[in-house]
């Protein structure tokens, strides 16, 4: 889209910004409403789309993208009148006899920016559109490249459901994000990498826009040796390391064992992968990376520990001999003992590889999580 057509947008948006309309109740319902319709009546195309693009399971699918965001429009709809009504609260002394409250209007004129990722494209384009047309934001959505089905899937369906003026789909890389950061919005809504990050926030910044980052890291998990049921823990772990191959900002990116029970965790961790997926896992329903960059980029990880003989870690399960990058398949490896200065422990996963690193003490486990990178879930058993 070029910059005349974002600017016509942007300008439908402030008109309707100018008449008020959106401040109403019945503007707000009437964009929940279409959201939810459209997704009711594409959902069979919204799943081929998502599994076109990332070999997601219809199941999957459902749970993780579409009932996730009916969900969100539902509450929204129940909670909007009472979202909407003014609160009244104290006034400060000096100011008697004034009274106080608390409005709840839309942001500044034109609306809305959000900035999509590839791990979720549907959950996460719709959920934050859902908050933002139901606070009454013109919304601009922008999807990820990455993920070229559900984008094109998106502008095909949203001019179908929605004025121009509500609600708008810009498709693109990053000469079009690029173009609409240049603009002025009530907020950018940003989901993705750090590194991306701190690009749009620098980009909003000059034009003095405020951002939403929701951004990724290495979210740390540990595993005390009181933990009750090595089993149960085991199938939760492996599960939120391979639902959507991985590819998920809070699933868990690396394990902190205590020693006495590490060999109880590595073997219930392997059962349950075989379970999950069976002795032949590439025929098994996982999520398919992103694209055939980034399932070289996790490949190459995974070589890394191999092709160092022990020296930078152990790979228990899974490795290089199933994994295929054209296919975009990387295989669920379990990694013991990885060495800190690995491009594993540098950065982000972001894949289903789970590396496993004994610790003597929970005080050490605590110092270790200290100096990595931080993660938005830190979880403990």
């Amino acid at each position: 889209m070029t910059d005349v057509k974002i600017q016509s947008v942007r300008n439908q948006m402030a008109d309707v910004h100018r008449s008020g309309t959106n401040r109403s109740i019945e503007w707000k319902r009437t964009q929940l409403k279409s959201l939810k319709r459209m997704l009711f009546e594409n959902k069979g195309r919204f799943l081929e789309a998502v599994a076109k693009d990332l070999g997601k399971h219809p199941i999957e699918a459902e749970v993780g993208e579409i009932s996730r965001t009916l969900s969100e429009v539902d509450e929204l709809l129940r909670q909007l009148p009472s979202y909407a009504k003014p609160h009244q609260v104290p006034s400060p002394g000096v100011l008697l006899p004034a009274f106080s409250e608390i409005r709840y209007e839309a942001l500044r004129s034109p609306g809305v920016l959000i900035i999509a990722p590839f791990n979720y494209p549907i959950n996460l384009s719709l959920v934050p559109a859902a908050g933002s047309l139901a606070a009454g934001n013109p919304t601009v959505l922008k999807p990820s490249e990455l993920t070229p089905t559900v984008s094109s899937l998106f502008a095909k369906l949203i001019p179908q459901y929605f004025d121009a003026s509500a609600f708008s789909v810009v498709e693109g890389g990053v000469s079009e994000t690029t173009s609409l950061l240049k603009h002025p919005w009530g907020l950018v809504f940003f989901t993705g990498s750090t590194r991306v990050g701190k690009i749009v926030s620098a980009r909003a910044a000059e034009t003095l826009t405020p951002v939403i980052l929701e951004l990724g890291g290495k979210s740390p998990t540990y595993i005390a040796k009181d933990c009750p049921n090595m089993k149960v823990v085991a199938d939760r772990i492996i599960w939120g390391k391979t639902t959507n191959a991985g590819q998920t900002c809070v699933a868990p990116d690396y394990v902190l064992c205590h020693v006495d029970v590490l060999d109880q965790f590595v073997k219930q961790a392997i059962a349950s992968l075989q379970r999950m997926f069976g002795e032949h896992v590439q025929n098994a329903d996982l999520s398919r990376i992103v694209n055939e960059n980034t399932a070289q980029r996790l490949i190459a990880k995974i070589g890394e520990i191999e092709k160092s003989g022990g020296e930078k870690g152990k790979v228990v399960h899974g490795g290089l001999d199933v994994c295929d990058a054209k296919g975009r398949f990387v295989s669920p490896t379990v990694i013991l003992e990885p060495s800190l200065d690995t491009e594993l422990m540098r950065e982000e996963i972001f894949g289903p590889i789970l590396p496993i690193i004994p610790v003597s003490s929970d005080e050490e486990a605590i110092q270790y999580i200290a100096k990595q990178q931080g993660g938005m879930t830190p979880l403990a058993f």
